[in-house]
């Protein structure tokens, strides 16, 4: 039997509470559907990490946050409006207070990336996180699980 795909997806007001709202939605539609503590966490911290970039990178902006799982990964997408400003993993200073969040993601991910929609201005970047350890996957099995929102069902 085909695993079941879920997608959901919210454009958020450009404030601060939006990224706590954010990750609560994402942490308790994963929980509802049996992930266990330690990967919900991590999807979280990604959707926090990456919805707050958005917000201090595009500010006055609004942000959407999309994720599409099934019963091995998640697929979590930000997109926001600032297509010249592309995310790069910096190297902060050790006594630095922030700049890690790329980093983080980065650990957390099977792959990560970004895109730039052919149609508007806007960007997307994206993380795919397994729901038990994994290692990184190679790029054209990365595309085909992003491929797998095409095929979901709402949430």
């Amino acid at each position: 039997m085909p695993e079941s795909v879920r997608t959901d997806a919210l454009t958020y007001t450009p404030q601060p509470g939006s990224v706590r709202l954010a990750r609560r939605r994402a942490a308790r539609l994963l929980s509802e559907c049996g992930w266990e503590e330690e990967p919900v966490d991590d999807v979280a911290l990604a959707v926090t990490e990456l919805a707050t970039n958005a917000l201090r990178h595009v500010p006055g902006e609004e942000f959407r946050v999309a994720l599409t799982y099934d019963d091995r990964h998640a697929l979590v997408e930000v997109e926001d409006g600032a297509p010249g400003r592309l995310p790069r993993i910096p190297r902060p200073a050790d006594d630095a207070c922030s700049g890690r969040g790329l980093l983080l993601v980065a650990g957390l991910s099977l792959a990560w990336g970004m895109e730039m929609s052919p149609y508007d201005r806007r960007k997307t970047v994206w993380s795919i996180i397994a729901r038990t350890g994994g290692s990184a996957l190679p790029l054209a099995a990365a595309t085909a699980v992003r491929a797998l929102r095409s095929h979901a069902t709402p949430a």
